[in-house]
This record gives structure tokens, sequence and C-alpha cells, in this order.
């Protein structure tokens, strides 16, 4: 979002399409002035349109003007010329996005219902209502009514069948504005958890307890949990969204993945993973630097630094100059690399699920389960200043897949 005249002008030399308006003032509204009285004081603060904030307008190129106000363009509206102050003008490209993850909108802790999940991420829309496009907000405020009847009931639709044609209908318009891959990688896992619900992909003995949203933005690992009952008990299964609409991932610590290895449940799953890596280096190294950390008597570096002996002693790893480089040549070795890949593409088939959010060319949210999306396309090891080493994964796109 551009707040400099000569900012425009650059963006907007020879544009001859449109522009966008934005909140102004923290109003969901921004004043067009008649320019046709923009030159009488006393009609000036009369002679105004409001428009809603994410509205085209037409730009009329080399129309920059200067008053005693401020600095303004020409713009069409409804056939009509007005002025439109640059401070309340956004670029001919996509406005800037408030962060949409959960945490940032209010929504995390357990929840008993899709319905008490749908109403908080209803609220928490709302309250960016008035720092979001209006084709943003429009957006999200359909795929929502998809799942939710409250959302449904806002939008004055009955039915998800009439939601989502109005998304194929507006959707050309839309996404001139929006900014999928941030959508996609913050709010799209706020969804997961409804599709998981349907009935087409749970059980029919299958009743969900509730929905558990992590306060830490950065939870290792898992996005939510949902906790569900069927004949045999309660059970309660981890998930972590994935989107094929952009690219996210977070380093996951040795100490978090040697924690989730001794929760790992079954059990015959648990022995299955240790059976495969139980002698391998980097089962090893992860053991070793729990132990250490358990101590309580070294810091991160003093057992990154160990980490980094044990492998030089048993052969595996050849010394650096620093930790940066020991870590980088490790995951480059080329037998090292594969091993390194293979071993947490297994961690990860053996303890969570990935659920992978994707839109249709027409707009429509679609989820699937994928066990491509369950492996990294590629895997390093690094150690930051003051952090624990650990797995830096980067992951492909993944295509639906029968696995459910």
């Amino acid at each position: 979002m551009l707040n400099t005249k000569t900012g425009f002008q650059s963006q907007l030399k020879g544009y001859k399409g449109v522009i966008y308006t934005k909140c102004f003032g923290g109003m969901r509204q921004v004043p067009l002035i008649d320019i046709t009285k923009i030159g009488q004081s006393t009609a000036f603060k009369t002679a105004k349109v409001k428009v809603n904030a994410g509205v085209q307008v037409g730009f009329i190129s080399d129309s920059t003007t200067n008053n005693s106000h401020s600095d303004f363009y020409v713009v069409t509206y409804l056939g009509k010329k007005y002025a439109l102050f640059h401070e309340a003008m956004v670029s001919p490209k996509t406005a800037a996005l408030p962060i949409l993850n959960p945490k940032s909108i209010g929504v995390y802790g357990k929840f008993d219902s899709l319905d008490d999940l749908a109403d908080d991420i209803l609220e928490g829309i709302n309250n960016k209502k008035n720092y979001i496009d209006h084709e943003t907000y429009q957006y999200l405020l359909h795929i929502m009514a998809l799942y939710s009847s409250k959302a449904r009931n806002m939008l004055d639709l009955s039915t998800e069948h009439e939601v989502e044609e109005q998304i194929k209908q507006n959707y050309d318009a839309w996404k001139k504005v929006i900014k999928m891959g941030k959508i996609g990688a913050q709010f799209g896992e706020l969804l997961g958890p409804f599709w998981l619900a349907s009935k087409k992909y749970t059980a029919k003995e299958r009743q969900l307890i509730n929905i558990e949203i992590p306060f830490e933005a950065n939870y290792p690992l898992v996005d939510y949990f949902m906790t569900f009952k069927d004949p045999r008990g309660e059970f309660t299964k981890k998930y972590s969204a994935k989107s094929n609409v952009t690219a996210v991932a977070n380093t996951v610590k040795f100490s978090t993945v040697y924690e989730n290895l001794l929760k790992m449940r079954p059990i015959s799953r648990q022995k299955s993973f240790l059976k495969k890596h139980k002698d391998s280096w980097l089962y090893k190294s992860i053991q070793l630097a729990y132990k250490l950390k358990q101590g309580g008597n070294l810091k991160i570096h003093e057992i990154n630094s160990a980490i980094e002996a044990y492998l030089i002693e048993e052969g595996i790893a050849k010394p650096q100059e620093n930790s940066v480089k020991f870590w980088a040549a490790l995951s480059k070795d080329p037998v090292r690399s594969i091993e390194l890949l293979n071993f947490f593409n297994d961690f990860m088939l053996h303890n969570v699920y990935y659920v992978t959010f994707d839109v249709k060319k027409n707009g429509i949210p679609e989820f699937y389960f994928s066990r491509n999306g369950l492996k990294a396309a590629s895997c390093r090891l690094k150690a930051l200043e003051g952090e624990q080493v650990g797995f830096d994964p980067e992951f492909g796109p993944s295509k639906p897949t029968d696995r459910t």
C-alpha cells in the first residue's frame, strides 16, 4: 500500500485501468470530493461521496492536482469525475493484508462444536474488516458460508449451493485484489476442521468431541487437534495444515522430534518407526540432544557442539570452521542427505496427518489428504544462533489421493 505522492506517480504513470480505495482514518469508507466544488471552501465539506474501501474507481492518467488541502488524483465513479486524495488510494497492485492466522484474529483454545469455531472465526474476520479490502473480506465471508449457517445469513443466502454460485460469479473480479498465497498459508488452516468433520470423510459412528487450536502461532508440527469418540472410546488426532497455494514450513527442533516419538500412538506405530531408525545416526543424535537438554546444565550452543563432536567421532561428518558450515556440509553430503530426508519423511508419516488446502480455478476451496503432502521435497539440518539444531524441510506441491 502506497502512502506517498511520488510512489503513486511511479506506480500509476501511464496507467489507465482502475485503482482501489482503502480504509481512511479508521473508517470503513473513504470520501470522493466533487471537483466542481473543490475550490469552494464552504462547499468542500458537504460535496463528498462516501464509498466502501475496496471499490474500484477509474483513473485518469496524468491528472495530479494540488490544492490547499492535499494532493489528489482525478477519478471517475458512476459516470462522474471526483478528486480522490492519494492517502485514500491503493496502487493497482494488491493491497497490504493483515495477518490472518488463528492467533491474530483471536481464534485459539478448545471448541466444543464446529458452530462455536465458526462463530469465533466470523468475529475475527469482522474485527479485521476495516483493515482489509472489500474483495478479500467478501471472499473470506463467502468461504466461511460454505460451512457456517451464520455466515450464510449474513450474506442473505440459504444454501451452500447458492454460496458456491456467488463465489464462481465474483471470483474473477475478487482474485485481482486477493492475496491468495497469504489466505492459503494463514486462513486455510482454520477451514480444515470443517472439512474433516464432514460426513464424507468421517466415519458415521464417529462423533466429534472438540477441536483445539494451540495459542502459539508456530506450535511444533501441529496446527490443530481434533478429539473424536467411537465405539472404541475417545481418541485425539494431530493435524498439520498445508497449502498448495503457497509453501510455508517451520524448523522442527531435535527435542520436539524426540518428544513426539516418545508420545507416538498407537504403540505399534512407534515400534515400527524405531525398528527402522533406532540405530541410525540421526536417531542417536536426537536422543543425545534430548538427554543433554533434560540435564539442564548445558546451554544450547554447548548441546549443539556435543552433537557435532559425536558425529565427527563416529565418522558421520567432518569438522568445519563453525556450526553453520558444519550442518550445511552434512546436509549436502550425497549419502547423508538421503538418510536425512528419509528419516524426516518417515517421522512425519508416522506422527501427523496433513490436510492440504487448495483453491479451484473458480475460487471454490478444496481439501485433501495426500501422502505426497506428508513428504518433504528436501530437508536440511541447521542451527541458528542460540537455537537448538533442527530439521528445516521444504515441501513440494501435493496431489489428492484416496487416503483418508
